[in-house]
């Protein structure tokens, strides 16, 4: 199966992937570019995205990542660290997902969302676990 045909299924698949509008813009070998609609249910107060909101669409790119890696079969995140620069609104979110580096039992993955406008709106780093 292809990789993107394998994200497609997951993101289908996942109860929780599946509740977002999620559009898999570039997908290869660790490394993944995608676009989620933002939806109102997705805003607080003064029409911004929700700041768990955000931590949940980085957690879906760093999976999302690690499944385009050669021989891993499943994953679980271990860490993430985020740094929010500015808010984020508009109609779209745009999120760059890479794997840094990875072994036999774990990657490193580094991100950025951007807005519509194309601001860098925030920057995480994590760890997943893997299964190979």
């Amino acid at each position: 199966m292809e990789r993107e045909e394998r994200l497609r299924a997951l993101i289908e698949n996942d109860n929780f992937m599946k509740t977002f509008d999620i559009e898999l813009v570039q997908v290869k070998q660790g490394y993944v570019e995608l676009e989620v609609k933002i939806k109102e249910s997705m805003l607080r107060m003064g029409d911004i995205v929700n700041g768990g909101i955000i931590l949940g669409l980085f957690d879906i790119a760093g999976s999302l990542t690690i499944f385009t890696i050669d021989g891993v079969v499943n994953g679980f995140t271990i860490s993430m660290n985020t740094s929010f620069m500015r808010s984020l609104s508009g109609k779209k979110v745009r999120i760059v997902s890479e794997a840094k580096s990875h072994g036999k039992s774990h990657a490193f993955i580094h991100m950025n969302m951007y807005n519509d406008e194309n601001e860098n709106t925030a920057v995480a780093n994590g760890v997943w676990g893997i299964y190979r």
